[in-house]
């Protein structure tokens, strides 16, 4: 009895195999899209809103890391600027610092700013020239 339900079986499915694909790739069901019903449709709709949702919401959840990495790199930016400033200011005091080593360097300065003067010289300061207004004269 099983061997009869088994080839009645393998009938059917022979059967259903000849609607679906007669030789020369015609049959009775060949024009018809059998795997295309309205809710294989709707679940490829459903499955891209979800996809969708997804990316979505991955890149919700990490817009306030991508605007805090955005806001240190300016800051690095910043702080690199501020570091090439004072670089040229410590390598400016270095160079001073290393005049200050000469004696003659610090003599000239004290006579300048300070206006100190060896015994026996006389210091004559002079006024710097009066700016005039050159559009006044015009």
């Amino acid at each position: 009895m099983a061997a009869r339900s088994c080839k009645r079986a393998v009938d059917i499915i022979v059967f259903q195999k000849s609607l679906i694909a007669l030789p020369g790739g015609r049959g009775l069901l060949a024009g018809m899209n059998l795997g295309d019903s309205i809710w294989d449709k709707f679940t490829r709709i459903v499955l891209t809103l979800v996809v969708v949702a997804a990316v979505l919401g991955i890149g919700l959840w990490y817009r306030p890391v991508i605007q805090e990495n955005q806001r240190m790199r300016e800051d690095k930016l910043d702080l690199e600027r501020k570091i090439a400033v004072e670089t040229e200011t410590a390598r400016k005091l270095d160079a001073s610092l290393h005049a200050l080593q000469d004696p003659r360097t610090v003599e000239r300065l004290a006579r300048e700013r300070l206006s100190y003067a060896k015994p026996g010289e006389d210091v004559i300061h002079f006024d710097p020239p009066a700016q005039t207004n050159t559009s006044a004269l015009r």
